[in-house]
């Protein structure tokens, strides 16, 4: 890349330099990357910081305008200048209150440094860790974020956290805020005259929606060697919106109320050992449904079906009988009977309510 572009950051929308690309999200990090020798012509260096915070619905466009540092989005733990004790969880800028995701915390006899992750995060999705850094879903068997403790030569260790996008917005719209992740760049390199640096001075000028970049050069007067060397900042906010509603149909958590799905997003069922289709009604006992799917209310499946069941943590079948038993689903979401026919397709008959042939319906889809 040349010097010029990169000055400009022109690479700014692709990973790691854009923290929201992709499935994952970067909500805290920092690095640094150097080439060369402090004095050599040829030399650079860039410093990326990456700070995040929960903030209101409400509040969340205009803390991604005034708020234009990382800095501002840290939570400290301790006493403050008016002998009150901070937990680490909560902060505010001006009107703006801003909430811990994941925060950095040092003990203060051990002086060991940890990674912590929101325990409402947390709890919300009942997470388990596999290690000492993964968090699962544990019906999804994904990873839904991951949380390191980095370390440098000259810095205190500093924490990278990875988030999984679609989880994170889900638990956004049941907690109703919105996410604002800040990054700070900068970057550095050496040239043999001002006119290789390809930059003019400039400060705080806009080139994007909630990004700046301040520009200025130093005489080889200021850098004590022949070399004449660029600067460039790069600020950047980025919003993360949560989903319209809370994705009730995966939680873990029993749902009681009613969730509002359309009757055109049902899907099709085999209700027949001839293989016919149709969507299932809704709020409905299967043995009540229409005598098209039969009296006892079976529905038909692949085998492959409860491969699930069997390897999943969360999920069980047990047969009693040679070609009967009863499959369950995580979260109290009631039993399943099932069974084998000689067509060697698995039939499904549930007594429950829709709530809970709606779950296995998901899980089912044939």
């Amino acid at each position: 890349m040349k010097l010029r572009d990169w000055f400009k950051y022109s690479d700014r929308e692709k990973p790691p330099y854009n923290p929201t690309a992709g499935t994952s999200i970067t909500v805290e990090s920092f690095w640094r990357d150097e080439s060369s020798k402090f004095e050599d012509p040829d030399w650079r260096r860039e410093e990326w910081l990456i700070h995040s915070a929960l903030v209101p619905v409400e509040q969340l466009k205009m803390a991604a305008t005034k708020i234009t540092s990382p800095y501002r989005l840290t939570f400290e733990v301790g006493w403050n200048s008016d002998d009150q004790f901070s937990f680490g969880d909560y902060s505010q800028y001006r009107d703006i209150k801003l909430y811990a995701l994941a925060r950095l915390v040092k003990h203060p006899v051990s002086q060991d440094f940890s990674v912590e992750l929101s325990h409402k995060f947390i709890t919300y999705h009942a997470l388990h860790k596999r290690n000492q850094s993964q968090h699962y879903h544990p019906i999804d068997n994904i990873l839904v974020a991951e949380t390191n403790l980095d370390s440098h030569k000259t810095y205190d260790p500093t924490a990278r956290v990875i988030i999984h996008r679609d989880y994170l917005r889900d638990f956004l719209s049941a907690l109703g805020m919105g996410l604002l992740i800040s990054v700070t760049a900068d970057r550095f390199a050496n040239a043999a005259t001002e006119e290789e640096l390809e930059i003019e001075p400039s400060e705080n000028k806009q080139i994007d929606e909630l990004t700046w970049i301040s520009t200025n050069i130093h005489t080889p007067d200021f850098t004590k060697h022949s070399s004449f060397r660029g600067r460039s900042i790069l600020r950047r906010n980025f919003i993360i919106e949560p989903y319209d509603r809370p994705n009730f149909e995966r939680s873990p958590w029993y749902f009681f109320g009613e969730e509002p799905i359309q009757e055109s997003e049902l899907p099709s069922f085999i209700v027949n050992d001839e293989g016919k289709r149709q969507a299932l009604q809704k709020n409905t006992y299967l043995v009540n449904s229409s005598s098209e799917i039969g009296w006892l209310g079976y529905l038909y499946f692949r085998p492959e079906v409860l491969q699930k069941y069997l390897q999943v943590p969360g999920y069980s079948v047990f047969f009693h009988m040679r070609n009967w038993g009863v499959a369950s689903l995580p979260g109290d979401r009631g039993p399943i009977d099932v069974g084998i026919n000689s067509q060697e397709l698995v039939n499904f008959c549930s007594r429950q309510k829709a709530k809970a042939d709606k779950a296995f319906r998901e899980d089912f889809d044939g």
